[in-house]
């Protein structure tokens, strides 16, 4: 079934980029400036390397889930958890746990044949559960409004058991990285057709690309996982994954 993707802006050349020109890409596609336009010193945005990500390894600090009480006691007796998606935090209300640039990011790709570059929004055929890795921010705990929290302390097998539960067609995890813009540089993972436009451009890269935030977020010190459904899904959902308790503890 074709992913919905959102495509902003789109480029190839057939040859490579100096580091230079590519922060002038990334700053113009970051920035929504025309191509024509001179990018200023401070609009330049230098792409973090898709192998800067740490995608399946768990962190050295605890991964800490913070919600509220009355959920924490529902998870431990039942399993219930809620995963929210790309589009739902999209068009969150609350501006610490929304952010309008979800799953919006600019792409870099350095091949043989020479550089392609866009932004586009994607991921919206992932579900998402969010925590923080290490201690956090009191500060930060009570602007989300919560007052509890469990730590996930097998991060594999929890992601396991839940992508077990929706039938995912893959899951991972990773950490956050913050940047002054939201851009990524890798090589390319798979042969794309350059004569057409498709949902298959954002798949240059990895999951890496859902894991780039701008830098006024990271007090949070996010740890995503990500799970791979086979359609898009829009609304956040409610599942009882009582599997998953055992590779958690309540704090």
């Amino acid at each position: 079934m074709p992913r919905k993707l959102q495509l902003y802006k789109h480029m190839w050349l057939d040859r490579q980029l100096t580091d230079f020109e590519i922060k002038g890409v990334c700053g113009s596609m970051v920035h929504d400036l025309d191509f024509e336009r001179s990018v200023m010193p401070n609009q330049l945005v230098a792409p973090i390397k898709e192998e800067d990500f740490y995608i399946d390894v768990p962190p050295q600090a605890p991964i800490i889930k913070l919600s509220q009480r009355r959920y924490v006691d529902e998870f431990f007796e039942k399993g219930t958890l809620k995963l929210g998606t790309f589009h739902e935090y999209q068009h969150h209300p609350n501006p610490e746990i929304g952010d309008h640039e979800e799953g919006l990011v600019t792409l870099v790709v350095t091949a043989n044949w020479g550089t392609m570059s866009g932004k586009y929004r994607t991921g919206y055929n992932y579900y998402l559960f969010c925590a923080a890795i290490g201690d956090v921010n009191p500060a930060t705990v009570n602007s989300f409004g919560y007052d509890s929290a469990f730590e996930v302390s097998n991060p594999q097998a929890f992601a396991r058991a839940i992508a077990a539960k929706l039938n995912a067609r893959s899951y991972n995890f990773g950490r956050c990285i913050y940047h002054n813009g939201k851009a990524i540089i890798g090589r390319p993972r798979r042969v794309i057709d350059r004569s057409r436009i498709s949902s298959e451009y954002a798949d240059l890269l990895g999951i890496s690309k859902y894991l780039i935030k701008m830098n006024k977020y990271k007090p949070q010190r996010e740890l995503r996982f990500l799970f791979e459904m086979p359609a898009d899904v829009h609304e956040p959902i409610m599942i009882e994954c009582p599997e998953a308790v055992q590779f958690c503890k309540k704090l």
